[in-house]
C-alpha cells in the first residue's frame, strides 16, 4: 500500500493525489450493471455452442454419413453457425424491444395531454 504524505493546513493536493481519490471513490459505480437475462442468454448460447456442433459431427459421422469425416465437418460447422446466427438474431430483438415503447398507448396519452386545448 502506498504512503500519503501528511500536508500542513492551507496546502492543496496535487492533480495526482486528487485523481486518486477520484478513482477510489467511482470504483464500483463506473461499471454498468448486467442484467441477469443477458449473463445468461450468453451462458446458454456458449454452452450451446461448445454442444451442439461437437454432437452434431458424431452423430451425423456416426448414423449419416457413416465413415465420411469431412461431411461430418462440414454438418458440425453449419450447426455452429446456425448457433451463431440464433445468438445475433436474439440479440438484436432484444435491443430493438429496449428501444420500443413498453405501451403504445401511454405514448398516445402523453401526447393528447400535451397537445394544446382551444
Amino acid at each position: 500500500m502506498r504512503r500519503r504524505s501528511q500536508k500542513p493546513p492551507g496546502v492543496s493536493k496535487t492533480h495526482e493525489e486528487d485523481g486518486d481519490e477520484d478513482t477510489e471513490q467511482q470504483g464500483a459505480s463506473a461499471m454498468p450493471k448486467i442484467p441477469s437475462s443477458v449473463v445468461g442468454k450468453l451462458v446458454s448460447f456458449s454452452l450451446l455452442l461448445l454442444v451442439a456442433p461437437i454432437l452434431c459431427y458424431f452423430v451425423s459421422l456416426k448414423y449419416i454419413f457413416v465413415g465420411a469425416t469431412a461431411s461430418s465437418a462440414i454438418v458440425a460447422v453449419i450447426a455452429a453457425n446456425l448457433v451463431l446466427a440464433a445468438f445475433v438474431y436474439s440479440a438484436w430483438n432484444e435491443e430493438l424491444e429496449d428501444r420500443q415503447p413498453e405501451n403504445k398507448d401511454s405514448n398516445r396519452s402523453l401526447t393528447k395531454q400535451a397537445a394544446p386545448r382551444e
